[in-house]
């Protein structure tokens, strides 16, 4: 805890005051403030109340007693339409623990979200960005909450530039965008899985065919032709066992061991719903190449999977 001699120093430097110009304010002189601040002599009760006037803190915080340098009118002042302090903490004393607890998560929402827009303004160079979504917020997990407010930071507006391509409505593209970090949510522990490449390629998967299945909903016209975006793949069947629901928790253990182009394959193919087209204009190759390609990936895969189990089993 801090001593009386070592913040009475501080808070007299704070003023830009010489010892002997600080001392002429109460008729003092210069060896009685110099003997404070050396801790020789303490000042009577009644000086260490008009010090602490001057400074504008509580006595106990010149004593050292409290950490806060804070006013001692800041209790009584309005805090807010009428509201003091002192009334807040009235209220939060007769408050249960739960409301309480519920209180400090709404309060650490609110603070999270006022870091990440300050840090974004500043990446920004002070540019104008969204306000976090609530549903972001209102994650629980915290390394999940602060990865969607991160990508949501980072790639709203590429986001948000491909839905409006296609639905061509500013008020449409709104509704997409909320729909699409909505599904994202869902997906966040395998997006941190993911690296950069393969992340944003999942995202902005993820809008498009979020957007394209708002305007087929809607019956819009659009100026393209779905059936020239969308290219039937027949070899592969429904059955394929990659895309199981009994072996997603199986692949879920192996998929870091995977490398990156594998993960892209099967995240495009069967978690985005990818076109081999697509696929095809995402990484250079032709439609022949994707299909062996995605071959190759399920047979990797299958076999990490295998592995995986093989040694569980043995573990066991």
């Amino acid at each position: 805890m801090a001593q009386f001699k070592d913040l009475f120093t501080e808070l007299r430097r704070d003023t830009g005051l010489s010892q002997e110009d600080f001392a002429a304010l109460f008729h003092q002189s210069g060896s009685t403030i110099s003997s404070y601040e050396t801790g020789r002599n303490q000042p009577s009760f009644d000086m260490l109340i008009q010090y602490a006037d001057y400074f504008n803190v509580t006595t106990d915080y010149l004593l050292g007693r409290v950490p806060f340098d804070m006013s001692p009118s800041v209790f009584t002042d309005s805090f807010i339409d009428n509201v003091t302090i002192q009334d807040v903490i009235s209220i939060l004393q007769k408050l249960p623990d739960n409301r309480r607890r519920a209180l400090l998560v709404l309060l650490g929402d609110i603070q999270l979200s006022s870091t990440i827009q300050e840090q974004a303004k500043k990446a920004s160079k002070g540019g104008v960005i969204e306000i976090i979504p609530y549903i972001i917020l209102a994650i629980e997990d915290d390394g999940d909450r602060e990865f969607m407010a991160w990508l949501y930071i980072q790639y709203q507006s590429l986001l948000y530039s491909e839905i409006i391509r296609i639905v061509q409505s500013s008020t449409d593209a709104e509704d997409v965008l909320h729909t699409v970090i909505e599904k994202l949510i869902d997906k966040v522990g395998f997006l941190r899985k993911l690296d950069r490449r393969g992340l944003v390629n999942y995202i902005i998967t993820a809008a498009k065919n979020t957007a394209y299945n708002y305007c087929r909903d809607k019956k819009k016209e659009l100026d393209f032709d779905f059936e020239q975006e969308v290219i039937v793949d027949n070899y592969d069947s429904l059955e394929d066992d990659i895309i199981k629901r009994e072996n997603l928790f199986c692949l879920d253990q192996v998929w870091n061991s995977l490398d990156s182009k594998t993960q892209y394959l099967l995240s495009a193919k069967y978690l985005l719903n990818k076109s081999g087209k697509e696929i095809a204009n995402d990484l250079g190759m032709s439609s022949d190449n994707v299909r062996m390609a995605l071959v190759r990936a399920k047979r990797k895969a299958r076999q990490a999977m295998e592995d995986w189990k093989h040694s569980t089993n043995q573990a066991k």
